[in-house]
């Protein structure tokens, strides 16, 4: 089961729990997905639900700025919804394992810095943020 059809079954029942919050989320998702059904025809499901999950943080970020906590609460519900669907998130540890990996097996240095991250974030598939891979892929690469 791909995670569309995963969020499908997840709306189904969220509709028939009568989860008015749950159902709007997952028909927002769904929405995302299918805009990627028509800007492409091999859509990357995961990339979709993972930006849209990326926009509620920005927007909780913009609403502490704005100290409006009411849609801060909401928008950290969304968040923990869409959140479902995406892979566990790797730790730090992981990502430093997976690029020591990478230069290792392709002999990169600091030139190649576009191409480890490439890789990394390949073998990452949406489970680590791309600022974090930088930031160590930068610390760890020889000059």
């Amino acid at each position: 089961m791909n995670i569309k059809e995963k969020i499908v079954e997840a709306l189904k029942s969220a509709v028939k729990a009568r989860d008015k919050q749950r159902t709007s989320v997952l028909r927002m998702v769904l929405a995302q997905i299918k805009d990627a059904e028509a800007a492409s025809e091999k859509p990357d499901y995961l990339a979709a639900v993972s930006g849209y999950a990326k926009r509620l943080k920005k927007s909780v970020s913009e609403y502490e700025r704005l100290e409006q906590p009411e849609k801060v609460a909401d928008l950290k519900g969304e968040i923990a919804i869409v959140e479902e669907f995406l892979p566990k998130p790797f730790s730090e540890e992981e990502i430093e394992r997976i690029v020591e990996e990478v230069i290792a097996a392709n002999n990169f240095t600091l030139k190649d810095f576009g191409r480890t991250m490439k890789a990394v974030m390949e073998t990452c598939k949406g489970a680590a943020e791309g600022k974090v891979v930088s930031r160590i892929v930068k610390g760890k690469l020889p000059p």
